[in-house]
């Protein structure tokens, strides 16, 4: 994916999710099933996992920061997981380019990371109470089975832009081929 439309759809699928917060805000009561999407770190992590590890570590970095600042406020929150988890991802490349099954187990351990580091966080810091099975009922079923959804529905997305691209990009070629020809030609 070309970087200007790679910057195009994390910005559009961080609006998403501001815009499904805004819509279905999370119960921090823990009294009924919350949702958090999470559509622009699994847009982030299709992006970054085939890049080097620089791009991963930059781009990551540059996300976290810009979620941080404004949609989320919580500076280094993102910032810190999206730049560890850019990194983390890059360690999978040769096994999420096997299979679209593989690379969306990969995207779902990381989404499963990033909520839980926060939480375990909280507790460690005692500024929790609630248990874990309160905690995956209440805030992870959801989140989880519907960002499922969304990881699915993202590699579809992804791998039918990547075969547009090398469609245009043969086409572009073949252009090329027959001007070089028709040149050729000329000359004689």
């Amino acid at each position: 994916m070309r970087n200007r439309a790679a910057l195009i759809c994390l910005i559009l699928l961080a609006l998403l999710d501001d815009l499904i917060g805004l819509v279905a805000p999370v119960d921090f009561t823990y009294h009924s099933l919350s949702f958090i999407p999470h559509f622009c770190f699994i847009g982030l992590m299709l992006i970054v996992y085939a890049r080097t590890l620089t791009d991963r570590i930059l781009i990551s970095a540059l996300t976290g920061i810009l979620t941080d600042y404004f949609f989320m406020s919580t500076f280094p929150k993102h910032f810190l997981l999206y730049t560890i988890m850019g990194i983390c991802i890059g360690f999978f490349q040769t096994w999420m380019e096997e299979s679209d099954r593989i690379k969306a187990t990969c995207i779902m351990a990381a989404i499963f990371l990033i909520e839980l580091i926060p939480y375990a966080w909280n507790v460690m810091a005692d500024s929790t109470i609630l248990s874990l099975q309160s905690w995956l009922i209440y805030h992870g079923i959801l989140t989880f089975s519907l960002n499922g959804l969304a990881v699915i529905l993202l590699i579809y997305i992804f791998n039918v832009y990547g075969r547009y691209e090398a469609i245009q990009r043969i086409r572009s070629q073949r252009i090329e081929k027959n001007r070089y020809r028709n040149m050729r030609l000329k000359r004689k």
